[in-house]
């Protein structure tokens, strides 16, 4: 990915660590700085998913946003808790990612019945006519 503060691989990391943001377990992401040549690139830092088991990752059209998909994130004793979450994050300084908010996936309302949400892996979720979170 790159913009104009250069150029950066983002890296999830699906494990769990228990020391995440407010005490909620998170996987991290890692950052990959591509400016150095391609058998010297190392992790330059990393920072929280806040969310669980992530996975799924893209970005806007602009590169200043990074989306995050979990696989499998309840989410306990958090304001979306039960819920699967897409986490968004700022990255117009692609070194530096500032977290916006959690989308919170819920359910959908099938002919069939309500089914929730469980899983969100490189999924965009929409539905005509239903209102829609973004950030």
């Amino acid at each position: 990915m790159e913009n104009a503060s250069g150029g950066v691989t983002y890296v999830t990391c699906a494990r769990i660590d228990d020391d995440g943001p407010g005490g909620v377990a998170s996987s991290r992401i890692s950052v990959i700085d591509r400016s150095a040549s391609a058998g010297a690139r190392k992790v330059a830092s990393t920072f929280f998913s806040h969310g669980r088991d992530s996975h799924g990752i893209w970005t806007d059209p602009s590169n200043t946003k990074l989306y995050v998909a979990h696989e499998a994130d309840e989410l306990p004793g958090t304001p979306n808790a039960g819920q699967t979450v897409c986490t968004v994050f700022d990255v117009a300084d692609l070194f530096k990612p500032r977290f916006i908010a959690q989308i919170p996936l819920g359910d959908l309302e099938l002919p069939s019945g309500r089914l929730r949400n469980k899983k969100s892996i490189n999924l965009v979720y929409a539905w005509p006519g239903a209102p829609s979170a973004t950030a």
